[in-house]
C-alpha cells in the first residue's frame, strides 16, 4: 500500500504550496490593504527584506517570480497625502525599510551604508542620499559608468532606476521637477530679497531670503567709538543641508563690499562670483557684515531660504 500513497502526498504538498504562492504573491482584492510594520517582504534572489516603519496601506502587491528579485506594490501610502500609483523595491545587498511614501515622494532607510538599490514601475526625477541631492540631468545613463563611480550615484533607464548610497543610510525619492532658482546655461536670472519676518529653516533662524519683498522694513544702525569714519559692508554665503550642515562659498571673508561715508540712504552695487554648486540645494544662508576703517568684521544679521523647494546654484555672477 505504500507505493500508492507516496504520489498522494507529493500531490497534497503541491497543492499547498501553489495555495500559498498565490496568497502572498499577488493581492487583488479591491479593498485596501492595511499591513503592519512587522510585515517583511522577502527577496530570495538576494536574500534582503523589504519592510516598513510604519503602517502601510496598498491595494496589491506582487513579485516578480518564485526566486523573487523585487517587490513592487500599487497605491501604496505610508504617512499623509495621496497614494504613488505603482513602485517596486530591490536591493542585492542590504535591507530596506519604508519610512513614507506618497505620490511626491519615498523616503528609505538601508541597513548599511555603500549599498545598492532598484528601483522599478516609477518616474523617480529627484534622488537625496543624506544631503547629496540628484535630479536627471546628473543621472548616470550608462550603467557601466554607474557601477564604476565612487560615492553615491544614480543611474536611470526608461525602467529602473539604480541607486548607490556611499555617504548616507537614508534615500529620499522625489517624484516632481525640483523649482530651480538659477539654470545654467538658459539665460535665467533670479532676484532674492533680504526679507524682515523670520524663517527657521534646518534649526537656523533668521530672516527670510526669498523672491517676493517684504512690506516691512528692519534698520540696522552702527556707530564708531572714534568718530564719523566710513562704514563698510560685505556678505558671507554658505550651503545649508537638511540636516543643518553647512558648506561656505566664500572661503571664510566677506565678499561684495561696498563703503558709505556720509550718513545717508540709497543703494549701492557690488559684485561677486558664485562657484556654483554640483548639487541640488536645501537652502542658502546669507550673512551680512560690517566694519568700520579701524574695526574687524561684525555679523549684523542672517538672512536664510525655505527649505520647501530644492535650489540648483551654477556658477555665476551676483549683484
Amino acid at each position: 500500500m505504500k507505493p500508492p500513497r507516496q504520489p498522494l502526498i507529493y500531490l497534497t504538498v503541491f497543492l499547498l504550496l501553489t495555495l500559498f504562492f498565490s496568497l502572498n504573491v499577488k493581492s487583488t482584492s479591491t479593498p485596501t490593504f492595511k499591513w503592519s510594520p512587522q510585515v517583511t517582504f522577502k527577496l530570495p534572489a538576494y536574500n534582503t527584506k523589504v519592510s516598513f516603519s510604519d503602517w502601510a496601506y496598498f491595494t496589491s502587491f506582487e513579485w516578480n517570480k518564485w526566486q523573487a528579485s523585487k517587490v513592487s506594490f500599487n497605491n501604496l501610502l505610508i504617512g499623509s497625502g495621496e497614494s504613488i500609483s505603482k513602485i517596486g523595491f530591490a536591493s542585492p545587498d542590504t535591507n530596506i525599510a519604508i519610512l513614507s511614501a506618497n505620490s511626491q515622494s519615498v523616503k528609505l532607510n538601508l541597513a548599511e551604508t555603500e549599498k545598492t538599490v532598484y528601483i522599478y514601475d516609477a518616474d523617480v526625477k529627484t534622488v537625496q542620499i543624506g544631503g547629496n541631492y540628484f535630479t536627471k540631468d546628473s543621472f548616470y545613463t550608462s550603467f557601466s559608468e554607474w557601477q564604476a563611480c565612487s560615492g553615491d550615484g544614480v543611474f536611470q533607464n526608461e525602467t529602473l532606476t539604480a541607486i548607490k548610497a556611499g555617504s548616507s543610510t537614508t534615500v529620499t525619492l522625489g517624484f516632481t521637477n525640483p523649482q530651480t532658482i538659477w539654470i545654467e546655461g538658459e539665460g535665467k536670472t533670479a532676484r532674492w530679497y533680504f526679507r524682515a519676518d523670520t524663517v527657521e529653516t534646518a534649526g537656523i533662524l533668521g530672516y527670510r531670503l526669498a523672491d517676493t519683498a517684504s512690506t516691512s522694513t528692519i534698520t540696522d544702525e552702527v556707530s564708531s567709538a572714534s568718530g564719523p569714519q566710513p562704514s563698510s559692508y560685505g556678505v558671507r554665503v554658505w550651503i545649508v543641508h537638511q540636516n543643518g550642515a553647512l558648506d561656505e562659498l566664500t572661503n571664510g571673508e566677506p565678499v561684495a563690499i561696498v563703503t558709505r561715508s556720509d550718513d545717508a540712504e540709497g543703494l549701492q552695487n557690488a559684485t561677486w562670483n558664485c562657484p556654483g554648486y554640483n548639487s541640488l540645494v536645501y537652502a542658502v544662508m546669507i550673512k551680512v557684515y560690517q566694519r568700520f576703517t579701524d574695526t574687524d568684521w561684525s555679523l549684523r544679521a542672517t538672512f536664510i531660504t525655505e527649505g520647501e523647494q530644492l535650489i540648483k546654484l551654477p556658477e555665476a555672477t551676483w549683484t
